[in-house]
């Protein structure tokens, strides 16, 4: 019984950290570069037809 029990407990954090992983690398994928949004002045440019994410990265 607590073998099945500790197998149960690896197979749902195995789960809950892959969907976690995927949901990461998704958000990585779809996040709008910053220099996309920066005016010549070096403000940003917000509009409505930018939403999503920030990426900062390297900033």
């Amino acid at each position: 019984m607590r073998i099945r029990t500790a197998i149960i407990a690896v197979i749902v954090t195995l789960s809950l950290f892959l969907s976690g992983m995927r949901a990461a690398i998704y958000a990585s994928l779809s996040a709008i570069p910053a220099e996309r949004l920066l005016n010549p002045d070096g403000t940003l440019r917000i509009d409505s037809a930018s939403s999503g994410t920030l990426d900062v990265s390297g900033w």
